[in-house]
């Protein structure tokens, strides 16, 4: 008979399958050495599996209560594996079903948070925050949150080279931005040669003058600002990295915003117009 290591070692793909389908290890491991044995005692099991013997007869009943264990009334009692691939299919039911189960715990949640269900009663005045939130991902998904929620305006500082990293992740969101009639406006540095700007001809025909929204400024861009509804702003940190590649300090606090949108007007009103290039 294998040696524990060497079952594991040699159905390894198998033991992560059925782990990754919602099996404990120690389930899997039993469920593998009664397929493997085809049918066999408690001891056989134990021996092949490396799960103690009173772990065994505790974990057995659960693999029955899932339908993947028989058990055959003989002397010794033995146990019976059905076929992998009703296993496997009957794990995947089962997985359907917990996770559309909780998808509708997850949408209900979401709108209960929506609605301010968990939080009524409890806020006594809406406080100001500084939050540093990390690159890449996490910083990605909170600006296009930003953007997906704006009403009335985006104000954004930034270097050609972000303004050219900006992709479809961003495009997309200031497109629907614009045909909620939000106002964008976009200050960065004199392009060297054609600019594609991130805006779509549906909504630049939309919007009237979408083209006075972008201009340069006469001066090196020096700080990377967003300004969403003058109610919260991101500053990157590290201005002239890529895109994604530096954290950036988020708030909503009502004196910093001021002090930057102030800034944002000055430097637009010194800036040039920046045209689509056709």
């Amino acid at each position: 008979m294998q040696a524990v290591g060497t079952l594991m070692s040699k159905f390894k793909k198998e033991f992560e399958l059925l782990t990754g389908l919602g099996l404990t290890s120690r389930q899997s491991k039993i469920y593998l050495a009664i397929a493997l044995l085809e049918m066999a005692t408690a001891k056989a099991i134990s021996k092949l599996s490396g799960v103690r013997r009173e772990n065994i007869y505790r974990i057995i009943p659960q693999l029955q209560e899932v339908g993947l264990i028989e058990k055959i009334i003989d002397t010794p009692i033995k146990f019976k594996a059905i076929e992998i691939e009703d296993a496997v299919s009957i794990l995947l039911d089962r997985r359907i079903r917990q996770t559309e189960k909780m998808q509708k715990e997850a949408e209900t949640v979401i709108e209960n948070f929506k609605k301010g269900v968990y939080t009524r009663g409890l806020r006594i005045e809406e406080k100001t925050e500084f939050i540093l939130i990390p690159k890449k991902i996490a910083l990605t998904h909170r600006k296009i949150q930003s953007i997906n929620n704006a009403e009335k305006s985006i104000d954004i500082i930034t270097t050609l080279k972000r303004l050219s990293q900006a992709g479809p992740n961003y495009f997309i969101p200031a497109d629907k931005a614009l045909k909620r009639d939000v106002k964008i406006r976009v200050i960065t540095e004199k392009p060297t040669k054609k600019l594609e700007l991130p805006i779509s001809r549906e909504s630049t025909q939309k919007s009237k003058n979408i083209t006075t929204k972008f201009r340069c400024s006469k001066q090196p861009i020096k700080n990377v600002i967003a300004i969403i509804d003058t109610k919260e702003v991101y500053i990157v940190t590290i201005p002239h990295s890529r895109l994604e590649e530096s954290p950036a300090l988020w708030s909503n606090n009502p004196s910093l915003i001021d002090i930057i949108q102030n800034y944002f007007e000055k430097l637009w009103n010194d800036s040039l117009e920046l045209k689509q290039q056709e």
